[in-house]
Order: structure tokens, then sequence, then C-alpha cells
């Protein structure tokens, strides 16, 4: 027999699970980066079936080797602090690399203890720079650019 809590656990995963879909914004640890921290990522696509997330990591500034190669540094979405009011200051979505390495059952289990690290959905002006930069992109598969042109809706 289930209990009433593990039961109302379940269904709270379940709802956060259901909100986990293309365009989201997370604030969750990152264990996998070189320097494993909290940061925030952006969903670019969910497979349901094996719980794997395409995502794109935010960064506070444009790392150096990005700035000084014109393809990366197109690859650079800005994301206003006075749209995205939970950042600290504008930021940029790195758009160059997609990560894979986040676990599921982890961001559930984070967004169970820490609801508020839910932050919402992207703009959609962000959202049209992303699949414009990832249908030119040099630094993606091909699989990799129709799964997220086609998760943005785009």
């Amino acid at each position: 027999m289930v209990s009433g809590r593990a039961s109302a656990d379940e269904t709270k995963r379940g709802e956060i699970k259901a909100n986990i879909r293309p365009g989201c914004i997370i604030h969750t640890f990152c264990g996998f980066l070189e320097n494993p921290k909290p940061k925030f990522v952006v969903v670019l696509y969910v497979d349901r079936k094996y719980d794997v997330l395409l995502i794109f990591i935010v960064n506070s500034k444009i790392p150096p080797f990005i700035e000084n190669d014109e393809h990366l540094k197109s690859g650079q979405v800005l994301l206003e602090q006075a749209t995205y009011t939970f950042l600290d200051h504008d930021s940029f979505l790195n758009c160059t690399e997609v990560r894979d390495e986040l676990d599921m059952d982890a961001v559930l289990d984070h967004l169970l203890e820490v609801p508020g690290d839910y932050k919402g959905e992207l703009k959609d002006a962000e959202k049209n720079e992303i699949v414009l930069f990832v249908k030119k992109a040099q630094t993606i598969s091909e699989d990799e650019k129709a799964l997220i042109i086609k998760s943005l809706g785009k």
C-alpha cells in the first residue's frame, strides 16, 4: 500500500516532469561541468521514453575562446536581466554546445525540494534566435539540429 505522502510526492513529481519541456529554464546543479556548480540551463528537447534532456547552458560572461571565434560568438544569445528577472545580470545562452548529461531524476528531485528553481519559459524572440543559430551551427549534429528545431516549434 502506498502512503498518502508517497502518492502526493509522485503526483507532484509528475506535474513537475510535465513542465520540463523545450524552452523552459531551470536552475540546477551541473555535476558534469569541468567546474561543477549550479547553473541556469535551457531545455531544448525532452525524450520522455528514455528521460533524456538536451540542454544549453547559461553563462554570466562569454569565455575568451568563444569571444575570439566569430562562429562561436554568433551562437551566444543574450538573456537580458530586465526580461529574465531571476538573473543577477545580463547573461548569455551558449547555443554552440548541446549537452545531454543532465539527469532527469536528479532534476526532478531537485525541483521537488526547490520548486522555485523552475524559472519559466524563454520568450519567443530568444527561441527564434536559437533556431536561427542552430540551423547554421557547425558544432551541432544534424540529428540534434532536427530535434531542437522541431521541439522549439519553428
